[in-house]
């Protein structure tokens, strides 16, 4: 990174920071490289290190390996510290969308003659980003991941322009690209018929049918993109059922859970960033209690390059009301937030029904590795 500069909106910075933390607290080996030639002359110039079985976890041995443990350590590179990481991050350059950026040659490559980069917002995630490269006449559009759709957290994509826009046309910026780099990502996927609400409902309907059996639901999930939203609805689902009539919502009786290494700094980071989200979070924020600044880039423009917004019946004064009032939208009354293995374990270990979110996705590493096989033992299919 130190000679040449690397550009991102500030949430992929921040959250990408915090991804890469989790990753290597909780999967250490997720960065040692084992060599793939048939074996490797010692500091005696005898003895051989095996390969290893591409089909093995990282760092395992196959059967017959004599590999001692001071041979195996000079092969292994060390882990990254939170420090090392997060010194990392603090060599990109930070971008806001809508903000026109002119890199700096690296020293080992031409002149770049004037090419600027824009960043736009992509609607997959908060800082999610659709890049504009103009060099001279050539106009590029790399939009590989996108979301058209407007979700709670997320507005969506800024082909149609920035927040309060009224346009049915592409904002004269991705117009007509000399050439647009998209991707298939998605396109075998489609939105349930009713929309956001819809799709949420079914989320919430198979979780209280879960719960209304005792059971344990687990919801693989990322450290700092997805997480956001599913942590918005299910906390605001859970002050709908505690405000209403006793009895009646199943969701009372279950416990909602967060779990991951570095989930505190993901939800301070999201307090911090809440103009880089749909106007209606904003909107709740202004609402609720204050809670963390919004900070200094809403005025210039951080939040630009937005889609249209202003569904119909979707106000923030519906889930700010009762007694839940004042409260913010990352803001946790029910939401209960675990970094802790051993507070994980106890959890696991007690009765009752209960809702967790867990990173990661892939369910390779993570509590919610952990939670897979507590769940799996306990049905006796581990």
């Amino acid at each position: 990174m130190s000679s040449s500069t690397v550009v991102r909106d500030i949430p992929s910075i921040s959250f990408g920071r915090s991804l890469l933390q989790d990753l290597y607290s909780s999967a250490p080996l997720a960065s040692t490289f084992l060599p793939t030639t048939s074996s490797i002359s010692d500091s005696n110039g005898s003895g051989s290190v095996p390969t290893q079985d591409p089909t093995a976890p990282a760092g395992a041995l196959t059967e017959g390996d004599t590999l001692n443990s001071t041979t195996a350590g000079k092969i292994l590179l060390p882990s990254p510290t939170s420090e090392d990481i997060a010194r990392h991050f603090s060599l990109i350059h930070p971008l806001k969308y809508s903000q026109p950026h002119q890199p700096l040659p690296s020293p080992f490559s031409p002149p770049l003659n004037g090419l600027t980069i824009t960043a736009y917002n992509a609607g997959h995630t908060v800082g999610g980003t659709i890049w504009h490269i103009q060099h001279g006449m050539e106009s590029i559009v790399y939009a590989v991941d996108w979301n058209q759709a407007r979700e709670n957290v997320i507005a969506g994509a800024a082909w149609f322009g920035s927040s309060g826009a009224n346009r049915t046309d592409v904002i004269e910026q991705l117009r007509k690209p000399t050439a647009l780099v998209c991707s298939a990502k998605g396109g075998d996927k489609f939105a349930p018929g009713g929309g956001r609400k819809k799709r949420d409902d079914l989320l919430l309907d198979m979780i209280r049918s879960c719960i209304a059996r005792k059971g344990t639901v687990l919801l693989p999930t990322d450290t700092s993109a997805r997480v956001l939203e599913l942590a918005y609805v299910l906390e605001h689902a859970w002050r709908e059922a505690a405000d209403g009539p006793d009895g009646e919502n199943s969701l009372k009786n279950a416990n909602l859970y967060l779990a991951g290494k570095k989930v505190h700094g993901t939800m301070r980071l999201a307090r911090s960033m809440l103009e880089w989200m749909d106007e209606s979070i904003v909107r709740e924020f202004e609402g609720g209690d204050g809670g963390e600044s919004l900070g200094a880039g809403r005025s210039s423009g951080a939040a630009s390059g937005q889609q249209s917004k202003g569904t119909p019946g979707q106000t923030s004064d519906k889930k700010s009301a009762g007694p839940h009032k004042g409260l913010g939208p990352f803001t946790f009354r029910h939401l209960k937030i675990i970094e802790r293995k051993t507070k994980l374990e106890n959890i696991l270990r007690s009765e009752g029904p209960k809702v967790i979110i867990a990173s990661d996705t892939s369910l390779d590493w993570g509590f919610s590795k952990e939670i897979l096989r507590h769940v799996a033992k306990a049905l006796k299919i581990w």
